[in-house]
């Protein structure tokens, strides 16, 4: 894991002077921690809903709001810094969006991003079903992990892991479905 993600974040350093593995960590971390923010992937009125669109358009508004002229790393790192300030003047709100975002990733529910289960699942027949659900692997997943907590942590650690992401920045149905 080091040598992979150690790798891209070295590259997107050299390359194009940020950090981390994609150049919109910034503008996810604040779109799940603002005052605003529902836990869930919340469409902005100042980007477009598409991969190709958001980055830039955060980086426009990012540009708007600072009044000066941004580069992407310096455009994520704004908005990482938005979202830590909210983190840091509301801590009661933000705790209230952090028990929204737990009940939200264990819940039946199948939150859409730009991959919408329900959708598909009302095209794929042997997707309709009920037992192919959140709300059904989710718990009987819970008992398994119970179950085996003696054998071995790493499961444990693995949904934790893919929680704890979830709480950091929002949940969607396509990162919460690896747990």
């Amino acid at each position: 894991v080091a040598l992979l993600v150690g790798g891209m974040s070295l590259r997107n350093a050299l390359v194009g002077g940020g950090v981390g593995t994609a150049g919109s960590w910034g503008m996810n971390l604040w779109m799940g921690n603002h005052a605003g923010a529902t836990g869930t992937y919340d469409p902005q009125s100042f980007a477009r809903s598409d991969p190709r669109f958001e980055e830039p358009d955060f980086s426009a508004e990012a540009r708007r709001r600072t009044g000066r002229d941004l580069s992407s790393p310096e455009a994520a790192r704004y908005w990482a810094g938005e979202a830590w300030r909210f983190i840091r003047e509301s801590p009661g709100a933000w705790l209230a969006l952090i028990g929204r975002k737990l009940t939200l990733f264990w819940h039946g529910t199948e939150l859409p991003g730009n991959l919408d289960y329900e959708f598909v699942r009302r095209r794929v027949p042997w997707l309709a079903g009920p037992w192919l659900s959140f709300g059904i692997i989710g718990p009987l997943a819970l008992i398994g992990l119970v179950v085996a907590r003696g054998r071995s942590a790493l499961p444990i650690l693995y949904v934790a892991s893919y929680l704890m992401a979830n709480l950091l920045f929002f949940v969607l149905s396509e990162y919460r479905h690896p747990a």
